[in-house]
């Protein structure tokens, strides 16, 4: 009676042996997607469609395959910010890193500061926002590769009239 539970004892080792062996069979991992987190939104409150004022967006970014930037030689976007009063969406343009700067370690880790100039910032056009407007964004970044990068919402920034 002794051997049994020796014997079960075996014979789970053996499988779970062989479970390990063959979970840690190399297999390929899918592409990773970019990652991305909010650090600042400053300042909080500007000027409507003032050409003087600039909201500046500073997020980091991780990216395991190292393939962000689309630079500024195509029509392309990799950076997209969605306005929380309309769903309007727009498209801008990381740069592309050098080449060199990715030769050894294939991912990529950085800061990108977004500057939203004012200007292009205007109040909704009914009775309700004359005075203030207050927005938010919703941001994410696209590889080259076509992953995209989780979601960040930026805190609220107040558009105030002239």
């Amino acid at each position: 009676m002794r051997n049994r539970p020796t014997i079960a004892l075996i014979a789970t080792c053996l499988l779970g042996g062989a479970t390990l062996l063959y979970s840690c069979k190399k297999s390929e991992a899918p592409p990773s997607a970019p990652q991305i987190a909010l650090l600042d939104v400053t300042p909080r409150s500007v000027v409507a469609a003032n050409p003087e004022d600039t909201v500046f967006i500073s997020m980091s970014f991780e990216d395991k395959n190292g393939d962000v930037g689309v630079g500024t030689s195509t029509s392309d976007y990799d950076l997209f910010l969605i306005d929380s009063r309309d769903s309007s969406q727009i498209g801008y343009r990381i740069p592309q890193l050098p080449s060199e700067t990715n030769e050894e370690k294939p991912g990529l880790k950085g800061t990108i500061i977004l500057a939203v100039e004012a200007f292009g910032l205007i109040l909704r056009e009914d009775s309700l926002h004359t005075e203030t407007d207050t927005l938010s964004w919703k941001i994410y970044i696209k590889d080259l590769a076509g992953h995209t990068s989780n979601t960040i919402t930026t805190p609220e920034v107040v558009l105030r009239a002239k």
